[in-house]
């Protein structure tokens, strides 16, 4: 979430009357943290934070399993409000928490008894902004750090430039080495890169390619790197569309995965719509990036910008957060279609700025993460032919009461 985002949402929450746990907290909640548990939930208002384990098809396994106030053994910082999971999991079933900005810390959590295995701080002296994280080796990961340092030293080698993939050993927290991102950002752009993923054998890593004061955007951008060696493998810019680096979505099979560029929202209703847009991004014979196909946010029919939740269904069908208005206008799920070369409402609506993450659960059901002030909440769907069923909603925080953003696997 860019800082303009995310203030709005913290004002929104600061405004808010305290969240109602007025139903069943979910139907089978038993307190019991099994190998059933397989997705974390992050419940934050932006000023703490709560994460929960659910089943595979959104039911409670534990609520509140670490918070902002857990100080357990190896907490050595709290986590913040700003708390994220990464897009893929880790290879030893530990629960990864994002703490962004000004953090910038990642927190490894034994899921089964809530133990802090250990904290890995990846600010190198500054609030680097970390946005995700990918395991690409036994002893290494990369870090996304989508802030640069304003005042970097001027030695390379103690990696604290940001803008970057920077390499970490995730057993010990050693820093290894930086992947500069700057030369594929656009000229007076920084790079802002965000979300990474496989791509065949290559890692994709999406750039927010924004002005320092993100009130401008050059075209979004997707590099492709060798994971060996983190060398540049390719690169594709999705000319005319703005703000595209909250989104990588990979669907099963693979081939390619689906991007979702907001455009800039400072500046201005207009220009905003017209660099919105869903994209697929298809992967060549050499695992580089190349655009596949595209819709306009402004050529379909709410008229208003997508957001960056979105859950890949297919290749060739995704499901996407139209954004809601300060005026009224609700947040939407739209189903895009690029077989058909349609775009339809799913009927799912909630307050503006409420729908986050977007997860596929079990049986080809659907998780969405509801963060309605009022009435916040994990909303279970089954899609078939299109269009959406409704089951009981979960309360994922009945214990603190934090409203969902963000859902991932964590095995």
């Amino acid at each position: 979430m860019s800082r303009t985002r995310l203030t709005l949402a913290l004002i929104l929450a600061l405004t808010a009357h305290a969240a109602a746990c007025d139903g069943d907290v979910g139907p089978g909640f038993d307190a019991f943290v099994d190998a059933s548990c397989v997705v974390a939930a992050i419940n934050t208002d932006y000023v703490s934070t709560s994460v929960s384990l659910l089943r595979a098809d959104g039911s409670l396994c534990a609520p509140a399993v670490i918070t902002s106030g857990s100080r357990p053994p190896g907490v050595t910082t709290a986590l913040s409000g700003d708390v994220v999971l990464p897009t893929e999991p880790s290879p030893d079933g530990l629960l990864v928490l994002i703490d962004r900005y000004p953090a910038a810390v990642l927190t490894l959590v034994t899921p089964e008894s809530g133990e802090v295995v250990r904290q890995l701080g990846v600010g190198t002296g500054y609030p680097s902004n970390p946005h995700d994280v990918l395991f690409v080796a036994p002893d290494r990961a990369w870090v996304t750090r989508y802030d640069r340092n304003p005042t970097p030293t001027a030695t390379p080698d103690d990696l604290d430039d940001g803008g970057d993939v920077l390499v970490i050993d995730p057993a010990t927290g050693a820093l290894v080495e930086r992947i500069d991102l700057a030369p594929w950002a656009s000229p007076g752009m920084e790079p802002r890169p965000d979300r990474l993923g496989w791509a065949g054998d290559k890692v994709w890593v999406t750039l927010g390619n924004l002005a320092p004061r993100f009130n401008d955007g050059g075209p979004g951008v997707v590099v492709a790197l060798d994971p060996a060696t983190g060398a540049f493998a390719g690169r594709t810019e999705l000319a005319g569309l703005a703000s595209c680096g909250g989104t990588l979505a990979v669907p099963p099979g693979g081939g390619g995965a689906w991007v979702s560029c907001t455009g800039v929202f400072q500046r201005g209703d207009t220009p905003q719509l017209e660099a919105s847009g869903v994209v697929w991004v298809a992967r060549d014979a050499d695992g580089a990036p190349v655009e596949g196909f595209r819709v306009q946010a402004g050529d379909v029919g709410p008229g208003r910008p997508f957001g960056h939740p979105l859950l890949a269904l297919t290749s060739d069908r995704a499901v996407v957060v139209v954004l809601g208005t300060l005026d009224g206008e609700p947040d939407a799920l739209w189903l895009v279609d690029r077989g058909a070369g349609t775009v339809t409402p799913l009927g799912v609506e909630t307050d503006a700025y409420s729908l986050g993450a977007l997860l596929r659960a079990d049986a080809g059901g659907l998780l969405v993460a509801d963060a309605n002030r009022q009435h916040p909440k994990l909303r279970r769907f089954t899609l078939a032919d299109g269009s959406l069923t409704e089951a009981a909603a979960v309360i994922t925080d009945p214990v603190i009461g934090l409203e969902p953003r963000s859902l991932a696997r964590f095995r």
